[in-house]
């Protein structure tokens, strides 16, 4: 282990038997985090007041801000882990597109999809059915010919 400092900036380079594998890094900006072996790209970034951000190989992927987060990419979830659930409470949405026009979201009452754009909203399938909240009654079915 190696510590450094200069006027701008101090680091703590961490050494393996084969070369640094990495450095615990702060600035004069207000800055704190971890730097790539060559000390080139955050692999995360702390700032004070602001947000915790997480880099994969130099590229941005997690952000905290004062409304929420900011993710950059897939969001994935391992069903070992999670169970593959997203759950939401009541009245809050699922929003798609940039003018928020496909919504998904379930009132306390009431479970909506609401098209809010200018365009059709489509349903893709060779056969659909739409079934009781049981599961066991066809309310509707259609199909191609």
């Amino acid at each position: 282990v190696m510590v450094q400092n200069s006027s701008t900036s101090a680091r703590i380079n961490f050494n393996a038997l084969n070369g640094t594998r990495g450095y615990v890094y702060a600035d004069n900006a207000n800055n704190i985090g971890f730097l790539d072996a060559n000390a080139n790209d955050w692999m995360v970034k702390c700032s004070t007041d602001a947000a915790v951000e997480l880099y994969h190989d130099g590229s941005k992927k997690f952000n905290t801000r004062n409304a929420g987060i900011d993710i950059t990419g897939d969001l994935r979830f391992d069903s070992s882990v999670t169970g593959g659930i997203v759950r939401l409470r009541d009245d809050q949405k699922i929003f798609c597109g940039s003018g928020d026009d496909l919504q998904i979201y379930h009132d306390g009452s009431n479970s909506f999809i609401q098209d809010a754009g200018t365009g059709t909203l489509k349903i893709l399938s060779n056969q659909t059915q739409i079934i009781n909240a049981a599961n066991s009654e066809n309310i509707a079915n259609f199909t191609t010919y």
